[in-house]
Order: C-alpha cells, then structure tokens, then sequence
C-alpha cells in the first residue's frame, strides 16, 4: 500500500530549515517503500506466470501418426490424427470376420470339428452301425447277384453257374426277380434258386403264361460267406417257350 508523508513541505517564510529536512527524509522513505511494493507485487505475478506456464505442453511439441494413421504435426496449429485407407479397409473386414468361438459340428457319421481358434479337421466314422459310414464291404450295403440265360429257354440245372458269397460276411437273401423278353405260351416259366443244392424258396418263382416278369421272397434268407447260389430252370412253357430269361438274386 502506497505511503503518505505525514508533513507537508513548509511554502511560507520563515523558512524551518530543520522540518524541511525531516519531511524530504520521510518523502523519500515513503517513495522508497512504494517502489518496493510494487516490485514485491511484480515479482507475486511472475512467479503466478510461472506457476501456469510449468503446466503448459511448448510449440514444439509433436504429435506422431503411427502405424495405419496419418496427419499429426507440432502444437503451432489444430492437428488431425485419421485412420490410413488401409486401416479402414481392414476394419470393415473385421466386422464381417467370423470369431474364432463360431464352432464346426461334426455330425452323423463324422469326427473332429470345434471352435475356429484353431485348425480343424473333419473325418468319416467307419462302421457297421447305425450312425456309422458304409464301406465297400459292409454286410449293410445291398447288392444283387444277376443271372441271365440268352435264347429260347430249356429247363437247365445250374443255368448261369454258381455265384458265391465273397463279401466275407453273411448277407441276408431278400427278394428274387425274373423276366423274359418273350413270355411264354401254354403254362408258364419256372425259376428256382438253390443255395449249396437247396432251394431258398418254399414255390419257385413262375412267370405265368403271356407274362414277362415275376417275383418271389426267399424263406431261407441267410447266405453265409463261401456258400454259393445256383439258379435252375424248372419250366419253360408247354406251347411256346419263353426266351432271354434274365434276373436278380437281391441280398443285404
């Protein structure tokens, strides 16, 4: 705070040489301490100055774009940080990526499979039962065993040779089936199949007169590995006889 003399200097005669001299001394005292006062308020300010200025980041201070970004630059102007086209192109794949918890079910007649955090690998389950996968030899799978006999028709024994049971396992006899390209006239054609010289069938299979086609269900069904199957002509036709006999010993 500012001081004030507390004597005036005197302006009339006769002049107090000693007063005079006091009040210049007190002058000078007050002038003294007001630049005083107002150096220590200078000096409050800078150091507040200083204070707020330790706080601030200089112009010289950058800001670096890493990788798959641009822009960046010093603090003398607003910058901008941006992804790069590449780091976009990668993000939208992202969005569309599948997570590696999506998972692979191995269903029916497979193995493997999992969650996509790794490799997987997805395989066949060979077997003989349900839910298991057929292979060339599976008792499962049907085949047939054909026969033909080419012409005019005569009652044969064993007419299209043996055919044996090499599947190496016992298959199951389910159906006979027979044709011919010209039926017969008068009564019909007659068809047994023998298995090891025994017929599978309580009637053979006939194919009445003027037909061309015929079935029978076999009553001896099982059909065991190395037993073989024959295929005799028992009729032919009492008029006309049937040709081209051709058919199919069916089995599972």
């Amino acid at each position: 705070m500012p001081v004030t003399p507390v004597l005036p200097v005197p302006t009339s005669s006769p002049p107090d040489v000693w007063g005079a001299t006091i009040n210049t001394a007190i002058n000078a005292v007050a002038a003294a301490a007001n630049a005083n006062e107002t150096a220590v308020a200078g000096k409050a300010d800078a150091a507040a100055t200083t204070t707020a200025l330790a706080g601030k980041a200089p112009t010289t201070r950058t800001v670096t774009a890493g990788t798959g970004l641009t822009g960046g630059g010093d603090l003398t102007a607003d910058r901008t940080v941006a992804l790069t086209a590449g780091a976009q192109t990668s993000l939208a794949l992202a969005d569309t990526a599948v997570q590696p918890a999506r998972t692979i079910t191995a269903g029916t007649g497979l193995t493997g499979g999992g969650t996509l955090a790794a490799d997987r690998t997805l395989a066949v389950t060979y077997g003989t039962t349900a839910g298991t996968a057929a292979q060339g030899n599976d008792l499962r799978l049907t085949g047939g065993h054909d026969f033909s006999a080419v012409g005019v028709l005569q009652v044969s024994a064993a007419a299209s040779g043996r055919k044996y049971n090499n599947t190496g396992g016992t298959r199951t006899l389910t159906l006979v089936q027979v044709s011919v390209g010209t039926a017969p006239a008068g009564s019909g054609v007659t068809v047994d199949v023998r298995k090891g010289g025994t017929t599978i069938l309580t009637t053979p299979v006939t194919i009445p007169a003027g037909q061309q086609y015929a079935t029978a269900t076999p009553t001896v069904t099982a059909w065991a590995a190395g037993e073989y199957l024959e295929i005799w002509i028992t009729a032919v036709g009492s008029t006309t006889p049937g040709s081209d006999l051709t058919g199919e010993v069916v089995y599972q």
